[in-house]
């Protein structure tokens, strides 16, 4: 038998079609798969997580912690969010589940409850946020990112109701290329001594319209 180990799981899942996107044409379907695939195992590998199965429109992904896992979440919204800023409901929408529990892996295929529990979760999760289950909000290192109860949830397949947690998604800074900032400087900019603000006004004001 397989031994059983404690793992830290995240199941992502793209939300919902676009127009554009029930538009596009099934090469272009597959790659935007693919762009897609790599967009996620890049940001998780940044966090040491990889991707361990594809499934539909998302992956489960390990990690080597709840709060590395929780930042690399967090850390795809905010991409997403600001890929196409402006254009509304014409852009991905993702959400994400983090659960921590035991799991068996057998020829490279990972089981366990935890991800029966990760995949009610998911279907109570709204799109553009991170929900967590109570183990892993127990581990999670609050200096580095909080979560809130939303609530208790009756869920399929659980006797008793499971508290559900929200990662909150605070404001920091962030570093955007290709953006540039202007600066102007008006402190040497002086009226001249003979001419009085109000005669300034009136040299270049515009008459009413009656």
């Amino acid at each position: 038998m397989t031994p059983l180990r404690t793992a830290v799981l995240m199941k992502t899942d793209i939300v919902g079609s676009t127009p554009s996107f029930r538009a596009l044409l099934a090469t272009d379907i597959q790659t935007l798969h693919i762009e897609h695939r790599s967009f996620v195992a890049r940001h998780a590998a940044d966090r040491g997580g990889r991707i361990v199965r594809p499934t539909g429109d998302g992956f489960w992904l390990e990690f080597p912690s709840v709060t590395a896992a929780a930042k690399s979440a967090i850390t795809m919204q905010e991409a997403l969010s600001l890929a196409r800023p402006g254009r509304g409901t014409d852009r991905l929408f993702i959400r994400i589940v983090i659960g921590l529990g035991d799991v068996t892996e057998q020829d490279g295929e990972v089981t366990g409850d935890v991800m029966a529990l990760i995949t009610r979760i998911e279907d109570i999760t709204p799109a553009d946020e991170i929900y967590i289950t109570a183990a892993a909000r127990l581990v999670l290192a609050p200096a580095e990112v909080h979560a809130a109860l939303v609530e208790n949830f009756h869920l399929k397949g659980f006797d008793e109701p499971v508290p559900v947690y929200r990662v909150e998604q605070r404001h920091r800074t962030r570093i955007m290329p290709n953006a540039y900032i202007l600066v102007s400087d008006l402190r040497g900019l002086r009226a001249s001594p003979k001419q009085s603000p109000l005669s300034q006004s009136k040299a270049c004001s515009i008459p009413s319209i009656r």
